[in-house]
Protein backbone atom coordinates (compact mmCIF):
# COMPACT_ATOMS: atom_id res chain seq x y z
CA UNK A 1 0.00 0.00 0.00
CA UNK A 2 1.25 3.41 -0.75
CA UNK A 3 2.37 5.52 2.18
CA UNK A 4 0.79 8.97 2.37
CA UNK A 5 4.33 10.35 2.24
CA UNK A 6 4.98 8.90 -1.22
CA UNK A 7 3.54 10.48 -4.32
CA UNK A 8 3.37 8.67 -7.64
CA UNK A 9 5.89 9.61 -10.32
CA UNK A 10 3.14 9.53 -12.93
CA UNK A 11 -0.62 9.29 -12.53
CA UNK A 12 -1.96 5.83 -13.31
CA UNK A 13 -2.76 5.53 -16.98
CA UNK A 14 -6.15 4.66 -18.33
CA UNK A 15 -6.88 0.98 -18.64
CA UNK A 16 -7.30 0.22 -22.35
CA UNK A 17 -9.92 -2.44 -21.57
CA UNK A 18 -12.18 -0.01 -19.70
CA UNK A 19 -13.27 3.59 -19.73
CA UNK A 20 -11.84 4.39 -16.27
CA UNK A 21 -8.44 4.70 -14.65
CA UNK A 22 -6.45 1.72 -13.40
CA UNK A 23 -7.35 0.64 -9.86
CA UNK A 24 -4.74 1.25 -7.17
CA UNK A 25 -5.09 -2.45 -6.27
CA UNK A 26 -6.89 -5.24 -8.13
CA UNK A 27 -6.87 -8.77 -6.70
CA UNK A 28 -8.63 -11.68 -8.39
CA UNK A 29 -8.84 -15.26 -7.08
CA UNK A 30 -5.77 -14.85 -4.86
CA UNK A 31 -4.75 -17.95 -2.95
CA UNK A 32 -1.61 -18.40 -0.84
CA UNK A 33 -0.68 -21.81 0.53
CA UNK A 34 2.13 -22.73 2.91
CA UNK A 35 2.46 -26.47 2.40
CA UNK A 36 -0.91 -27.79 3.63
CA UNK A 37 -2.02 -24.52 5.26
CA UNK A 38 -4.12 -21.95 3.40
CA UNK A 39 -3.37 -18.35 4.38
CA UNK A 40 -5.60 -16.82 1.68
CA UNK A 41 -8.33 -18.58 -0.29
CA UNK A 42 -9.81 -17.15 -3.51
CA UNK A 43 -9.61 -13.49 -2.41
CA UNK A 44 -10.92 -10.88 -4.87
CA UNK A 45 -11.31 -7.10 -4.44
CA UNK A 46 -10.37 -3.76 -5.94
CA UNK A 47 -9.26 -0.51 -4.34
CA UNK A 48 -9.89 2.60 -6.43
CA UNK A 49 -7.08 5.12 -6.80
CA UNK A 50 -7.18 8.16 -4.54
CA UNK A 51 -8.81 6.35 -1.61
CA UNK A 52 -7.74 5.37 1.89
CA UNK A 53 -8.58 1.78 2.69
CA UNK A 54 -8.29 -0.15 5.95
CA UNK A 55 -7.59 -3.85 6.36
CA UNK A 56 -9.18 -5.45 9.40
CA UNK A 57 -9.14 -9.01 10.67
CA UNK A 58 -8.20 -11.31 13.52
CA UNK A 59 -4.68 -12.59 14.06
CA UNK A 60 -3.94 -15.26 11.49
CA UNK A 61 -6.60 -14.02 9.06
CA UNK A 62 -4.04 -13.38 6.29
CA UNK A 63 -3.62 -9.58 6.47
CA UNK A 64 0.18 -9.62 6.56
CA UNK A 65 0.35 -12.29 3.87
CA UNK A 66 -1.86 -10.16 1.62
CA UNK A 67 0.25 -7.05 2.26
CA UNK A 68 3.49 -8.95 1.58
CA UNK A 69 2.09 -10.11 -1.75
CA UNK A 70 0.89 -6.59 -2.63
CA UNK A 71 4.37 -5.26 -1.75
CA UNK A 72 6.07 -7.86 -3.95
CA UNK A 73 7.75 -9.56 -0.99
CA UNK A 74 5.95 -12.85 -1.53
CA UNK A 75 4.40 -14.68 -4.49
CA UNK A 76 0.79 -15.87 -4.67
CA UNK A 77 0.14 -19.60 -5.06
CA UNK A 78 -2.56 -18.73 -7.60
CA UNK A 79 -4.63 -15.79 -8.73
CA UNK A 80 -3.84 -12.34 -10.03
CA UNK A 81 -2.51 -9.30 -8.14
CA UNK A 82 -2.14 -5.87 -9.76
CA UNK A 83 -0.85 -2.74 -8.06
CA UNK A 84 -1.14 0.45 -10.11
CA UNK A 85 -1.99 -1.70 -13.12
CA UNK A 86 0.94 -4.14 -12.96
CA UNK A 87 2.08 -7.23 -11.07
CA UNK A 88 4.19 -5.97 -8.12
CA UNK A 89 6.68 -8.84 -7.78
CA UNK A 90 10.09 -7.95 -9.21
CA UNK A 91 8.60 -4.85 -10.87
CA UNK A 92 10.71 -1.75 -10.20
CA UNK A 93 8.06 0.62 -11.60
CA UNK A 94 5.58 -0.58 -8.98
CA UNK A 95 7.93 -1.28 -6.07
CA UNK A 96 9.59 2.14 -6.10
CA UNK A 97 6.16 3.64 -5.41
CA UNK A 98 5.41 1.47 -2.35
CA UNK A 99 6.41 1.49 1.28
CA UNK A 100 5.52 -1.48 3.48
CA UNK A 101 6.60 -1.34 7.12
CA UNK A 102 5.61 -4.25 9.29
CA UNK A 103 4.63 -3.72 12.89
CA UNK A 104 7.33 -6.16 14.03
CA UNK A 105 10.18 -4.40 12.21
CA UNK A 106 12.62 -3.02 14.72
CA UNK A 107 14.55 0.19 14.25
CA UNK A 108 16.85 0.59 17.24
CA UNK A 109 16.96 4.08 18.71
CA UNK A 110 15.22 5.74 15.75
CA UNK A 111 12.24 8.05 15.93
CA UNK A 112 9.43 8.26 13.35
CA UNK A 113 10.65 11.63 12.04
CA UNK A 114 14.12 10.21 11.49
CA UNK A 115 12.69 7.21 9.63
CA UNK A 116 10.65 9.53 7.39
CA UNK A 117 13.73 11.63 6.60
CA UNK A 118 15.76 8.49 5.84
CA UNK A 119 13.05 7.23 3.49
CA UNK A 120 13.80 10.10 1.13
CA UNK A 121 17.24 8.57 0.53
CA UNK A 122 15.70 5.41 -0.94
CA UNK A 123 12.53 6.59 -2.68
CA UNK A 124 13.07 9.01 -5.58
CA UNK A 125 9.44 10.21 -5.49
CA UNK A 126 9.38 10.83 -1.75
CA UNK A 127 7.28 13.86 -0.83
CA UNK A 128 9.13 15.42 2.11
CA UNK A 129 6.32 17.92 2.73
CA UNK A 130 3.82 15.10 3.35
CA UNK A 131 6.43 13.03 5.19
CA UNK A 132 7.39 15.60 7.80
CA UNK A 133 6.03 15.68 11.33
CA UNK A 134 3.05 17.96 11.87
CA UNK A 135 1.80 19.18 15.21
Amino acid sequence: MTSPAVRPADPPSADPASAGPVSAIAVTGLTRKYRADLALTDVSFTVPGGTITGLLGRNGAGKTTLLRILAGQEFPSSGSVRVLGAAPAENENVLRRLVFVREDQVYPEIKVGQALRAASWFYPNWDSVRGRHRH
